[in-house]
């Protein structure tokens, strides 16, 4: 008997943690380089979150970005919720060089509870294909 109420009590947390997971896992929207322009252009209010090294960051990034690299952003994603907190439901756009870990960190901020989360598809290379300055 007490082990049927132990299953019951596993099986009852995990559907309510469903949802949860199935946030954190979803993939998160893309913008293209060309959109997120025209957005910081227009004074959005946004948080444009460049997740490569510093030496890949020092190389050329948008101007508005904050680094932050991949390894360190999850001891600290508490200062960055605090950060976004204190500025509403400010949207945060995810970019690296490429897309990849783009995609892991905004994972990592999706799981943290974050829900607009963005990445900017073609990375860097994208934002330098379309002709944006760096």
């Amino acid at each position: 008997m007490e082990q049927d109420i132990g299953w019951i009590i596993v099986a009852a947390a995990s559907v309510m943690a469903l949802p949860l997971i199935r946030r954190a896992l979803s993939p998160a929207t893309g913008i293209t380089p060309d959109a997120l322009k025209r957005r910081l252009d227009a004074g959005e209010d946004m948080l444009v979150l460049d997740v490569r090294t510093p030496d890949e960051f020092a190389g050329g990034h948008i101007g508005e970005a904050v680094n932050v690299a991949l390894p360190e952003l999850a001891q600290r994603l508490p200062n960055l919720k605090s950060h976004l907190a204190d500025h509403g439901e400010t949207s945060v756009v995810v970019v690296c060089q490429s897309g990849p870990r783009a995609h892991h960190a905004a994972r990592l901020l999706r799981a943290a509870g974050l829900r607009k989360v963005a990445i900017m598809t073609g990375g860097m290379n994208g934002w330098r294909r379309a002709g944006l300055s760096v």
